[in-house]
């Protein structure tokens, strides 16, 4: 996989853009299983089968989305099928970049996967896909696929004020109640706005966020204490319950998973 970060035009919007070359089949008829974060995503695949996903472990169907996908934010997992993958393309999009680029709201994505002409209509879609189908190599894919989004963006940036700044305080562990108060927002209009603009309240980001940076700490020569405390949490037990809540394992499970890359495990 190649991934860097995008256009400076884009960097308000998106964290980073990547793509993948096609499988090499050994990975036919498996899935992996997604661990729950708090961006959105937005994926091409540009041959071989849709895209498919199922949310629940036990269900090896799932259901197909087509070629192009929005995501949400997620506050739990699920399962992707490898099964033919073709080359793919796509972004990992920062909060408040997916009314922008999707026009609709977060919210209305929390938790979902939606085939991509459901918000930019066939006519986008089947245009944005031709245009990546014929780009040649890894970063023409890249550079075709920023200029996509950027025909689609906006003169100037909506994301709401009281939310850039939930954003930048949450992950420095501050209680909701306090970044509220030094809004001056309401309790409820301050959840309002950031649930629309995220796709989760302020406590649900923060306790993802908080997740996906201790399961990225696992891969480091450790111990689960000192880990839990680096990540946030009280203390080693309260690390644990939160991990297994989540992600449906224990970290001591998590770290003998195979990993594909962060937050992808083989199911």
């Amino acid at each position: 996989m190649l991934s860097r970060r995008p256009h400076p035009s884009l960097a308000p919007f998106v964290s980073w853009v990547w793509t993948s070359p096609p499988a090499d089949g050994s990975d036919q008829g498996s899935w992996e299983w997604l661990l729950p974060a708090p961006e959105m995503h937005l994926a091409f695949r540009l041959d071989g089968p849709p895209f498919r996903f199922s949310e629940r472990p036990e269900d090896r169907l799932g259901e197909t989305f087509g070629h192009a996908i929005a995501a949400g934010p997620r506050t739990r997992g699920y399962l992707k099928s490898l099964s033919r993958a073709g080359a793919s393309v796509g972004a990992l999009l920062k909060p408040g970049a997916g009314e922008l680029l999707f026009g609709v709201p977060n919210a209305a994505l929390a938790n979902r996967h939606l085939p991509l002409e459901f918000v930019w209509g066939r006519a986008a879609t089947e245009h944005a896909l031709e245009r990546l189908c014929g780009a040649v190599s890894a970063e023409e894919r890249l550079t075709t696929l920023e200029a996509v989004l950027q025909a689609r963006l906006p003169l100037a940036p909506v994301l709401h004020p009281v939310v850039a700044y939930g954003l930048r305080e949450l992950p420095l562990r501050r209680r909701v109640a306090d970044v509220v108060e030094r809004t001056g927002y309401s309790h409820r209009r301050f959840i309002a706005l950031f649930d629309r603009q995220v796709g989760l309240s302020p406590k649900q980001y923060a306790r993802i966020r908080r997740f996906r940076q201790a399961s990225d700490l696992l891969d480091r020569d450790m111990a689960s204490s000192e880990l839990a405390v680096l990540a946030g949490y009280s203390d080693q037990a309260h690390f644990q319950r939160e991990f297994r809540a989540i992600a449906g394992i224990t970290p001591g499970v998590y770290r003998k998973s195979v990993l594909k890359r962060p937050g992808h495990l083989a199911a």
